[in-house]
């Protein structure tokens, strides 16, 4: 939320790819595993850089929630702001409990 935030607070490029910049061995072409079993929902935007399919998602981790849309792209919370929400509750109402 925080890089969510800046981005949509300050309308500016270098924002929006902070997060590249301070986790330069973070973004891996290849799959890796998560290293818990704890729940993680994931949601596919048609316009996004890249498309993950449920099956290949599902290998990465413990996948309880995944979502197809039609309309949005890598800053999804600002292109599709009703589907991101949506997801948000979908999966934070089935899986936290405070």
């Amino acid at each position: 939320m925080t890089s969510v935030s800046l981005y949509y607070l300050t309308r500016t490029f270098e924002t929006s790819v902070n997060t590249y910049y301070q986790n330069p061995n973070e973004f891996s072409p290849f799959m890796r595993h998560a290293t818990n079993d704890i729940p993680m929902g994931f949601a596919s935007y048609r316009y996004e850089a890249q498309y993950y399919p449920q099956f290949y998602v599902a290998k990465v981790g413990n996948l309880v929630y995944y979502s197809d849309h039609e309309r949005g792209g890598h800053f999804s919370a600002l292109d599709n702001p009703p589907a991101y929400l949506e997801d948000v509750r979908n999966m934070m109402g089935r899986w936290y409990a405070p």
